[in-house]
């Protein structure tokens, strides 16, 4: 561009790029500012409901915290400004110009280091534990397996299915992966509960694909039946929400295995959503790893590999939830299970011993008076990480809580956008109420130090 079209130091070019860009800019430091307020307030809330509480431990934890994300977060976007493509502005860098310097080189330098060292610790993460999994993964676990595969080896697994409005097809294909997978039959305890204890058209379908006629005029809110092979439990229960179906339909799973804890901790809880697609050797896989090795008889609690079903639409939409499947799972969880254990386990793919989770259950389940968002979000649409805080804190030891890469599954996707901002947004306030919970709590501080501090440096680099 010749000189003639510079208006003041701006060229043409110049202040057409900053026109695109610089809304660009101000879209991700209203990010910045949103994630920042928003775990602040998260803090805040913890705070305050600890000192109320009077749970001094937490009530100093959460300001402590507080202060260093806060401290850190500045110093991190500090050597972030000193990135941003800016003509004519070069105020944030520690070179000479013939630019005004803003501010210090010192501080400039200082930011830089803390960015990098931040960012190389996050990067480094996933070489090394990939290296290590490397050499100390079971090379075939499904030889192991079968091994081993007698009927008084294999412990019995209860599959929880909440029903909500799902397509008849989409339901019978999820319960038939779970049935014809390589774990054997006999061992199999199918619950199918709907949130609505209506003879909808979508339970009737249900049932007649289930080999039940439906054609009657009254059925049993309780209805128990074999198909294949594998007995299935098909329940109604009132309409009250996600919480409430699991509570009822661990009601009836208390009434029936009641005594089991009592002769064996060999009893497994599986759930699944009623879109889920199950690879046939997960189960198996969750169950070598929950407690047919020999090294490790004693986990809790295990999530799996979740990803999109793109074989009839693969649209940019399902692509791109793919994609964050596939790293959060790989990336993240792996991280995650390889410093101390997963902070979510999903109420999609997820595997507990039953012992372990009767011992959550009445906290779990207890009535609680939601008097603000806080309380909502953490309860309610973060009911997923609350369930894994409450299990880390009665955890005997790290690494009780883990993700097992060889257990995997499809999902049907989020095809709209609109459904898909209403899904993030109930995702992302349940991770900033429990995530606050989380990193205020001493005794986890104590027991997974390595696991909040990779959590909190998560937080501080985000965005």
């Amino acid at each position: 561009m010749d000189e003639s079209s510079m208006i003041g130091r701006w060229t043409t070019a110049e202040i057409v790029y900053m026109s695109v860009a610089g809304v660009l800019f101000l879209m991700a430091f209203a990010e910045i500012v949103a994630f920042t307020g928003s775990l602040s307030y998260s803090f805040v809330m913890v705070h305050l409901k600890a000192k109320a509480a009077k749970r001094r431990g937490v009530q100093y934890t959460s300001l402590f915290i507080m202060i260093v994300f806060w401290v850190l977060r500045i110093f991190f976007l500090g050597a972030m400004l000193s990135l941003v493509p800016v003509p004519h502005w070069q105020g944030m860098s520690t070179q000479p110009s013939e630019s005004h310097q803003f501010i210090p080189s010192w501080i400039i330098t200082a930011s830089q280091y803390v960015a990098f060292s931040l960012v190389f610790l996050l990067l480094l993460m996933p070489t090394v534990i990939s290296i290590h999994q490397l050499f100390t993964s079971p090379a075939n676990v499904k030889e192991e397996i079968d091994a081993i595969r007698t009927t008084s080896t294999f412990p019995r697994v209860l599959i929880v299915m909440p029903v909500y409005n799902e397509l008849p097809e989409i339901l019978h294909v999820a319960i038939c992966s779970a049935i014809e997978g390589d774990y054997p039959k006999e061992h199999l305890h199918i619950f199918i509960s709907f949130d609505n204890d209506a003879t909808s058209d979508l339970y009737r379908a249900l049932i007649r694909s289930l080999g039940v006629p439906a054609d009657g005029d009254y059925y049993p809110p309780v209805l128990d039946l074999y198909y294949r092979g594998v007995q299935i439990t098909v329940s109604r229960f009132p309409h009250g929400g996600k919480r409430l179906t699991q509570k009822k339909t661990f009601g009836l799973i208390n009434s029936i295995y009641k005594e089991y804890p009592e002769k064996t901790d060999h009893l497994f809880v599986l759930f699944i959503d009623s879109d889920i697609l199950l690879h046939p050797s997960t189960i198996a896989n969750f169950v070598w790893d929950m407690q047919l090795r020999k090294d490790n008889t004693d986990m809790l609690a295990m999530t799996g590999v979740i990803t999109v079903t793109t074989k009839e639409d693969m649209s940019f939409l399902n692509l791109l939830q793919d994609i964050e499947y596939v790293h959060g799972q790989f990336i993240g969880r792996a991280i995650e299970s390889a410093v101390g254990g997963c902070v979510v386990l999903p109420g999609a793919l997820t595997i507990f011993r039953y012992s372990a989770f009767l011992n959550v259950y009445d906290e779990y389940f207890a009535e609680r008076t939601v008097s603000d968002l806080w309380d909502f979000g953490r309860s309610h649409l973060g009911e997923d990480r609350y369930l894994t805080h409450l299990l880390m804190t009665r955890a005997a030891r790290p690494k009780m809580i883990q993700f097992c890469h060889r257990a995997t599954c499809k999902t049907e996707p989020v095809r709209e956008w609109r459904n898909l901002l209403k899904q993030r947004r109930r995702w992302f306030l349940g991770f900033l109420t429990n995530e606050g919970a989380f990193l205020s709590d001493p005794d986890l501080w104590v027991k997974y130090p390595w696991l909040l501090l990779y959590r909190l440096i998560q937080d501080i680099v985000n965005g």
